[in-house]
């Protein structure tokens, strides 16, 4: 669910029998389709949907194994875990934000914009345990490119960070950057880690039985 591009559909792809992959922006499933045509795969399915669709009418059916990488978002995420828990016959792999996840929030603070960290795992974990379902976890490291060659590419390599960035947001971003890149065999870092960590939960649908 929420697929984005197909960085987890395509290479499962040549590992089970079918996938569907569900994303609400043409665009990404547009991407998945590419990649498909390109590797010759043909048994990705991409379907257009939204986590507050009904699922019965989009279709989606059920399905051995339900994924949603880094994209359980809303205000609602009991309803979400319960949609994704309901379309699954096997298990329930979902993954989440550790902290402050990818974010740089000294880089992000230099913006002058109040940085809200939001939701991490525990706040997840927590409505598992209350919806009765004792999950798995595990952490995934993840480093984040930290040398650029120039000034302006350090900066455009944090646009993610900032959705409708304005020009004087930019400014303190670009000053930030200038205060604390220093240069290392040839190109620009900062003198810190940008490395952050992700929480894999994961249970099977038999738990039930368990109880």
């Amino acid at each position: 669910m929420a697929c984005g591009g197909g960085t987890i559909a395509i290479p499962l792809a040549g590992r089970v029998k079918s996938i569907t992959a569900v994303d609400f922006s043409q665009q990404m499933l547009d991407i998945v389709n590419w990649w498909c045509r390109a590797g010759h795969i043909d048994n990705v399915k991409t379907l257009k949907g939204r986590w507050e669709d009904d699922w019965d009418h989009l279709e989606i059916g059920s399905h051995d194994v339900t994924i949603a990488s880094r994209s359980l978002i809303g205000d609602d995420a009991k309803s979400l875990i319960q949609k994704l828990d309901k379309a699954a016959r096997e298990a329930v792999y979902i993954s989440v934000a550790v902290g402050a996840g990818p974010f740089d929030k000294p880089l992000f603070a230099s913006s002058g914009r109040k940085f809200n960290m939001g939701q991490d795992y525990v706040h997840y974990y927590n409505i598992l345990y209350e919806m009765g379902i004792q999950a798995n976890v595990a952490f995934i490291p993840e480093r984040h490119r930290s040398q650029w060659d120039s000034l302006e590419e350090a900066l455009n390599d944090q646009r993610w960070m900032f959705h409708g960035i304005t020009e004087e947001e930019e400014d303190r971003v670009r000053a930030y950057l200038k205060r604390h890149l220093i240069k290392v065999m040839g190109r620009w870092r900062l003198p810190y880690a940008r490395q952050c960590r992700w929480a894999i939960m994961w249970w099977q649908k038999d738990r039930q039985a368990n109880r």
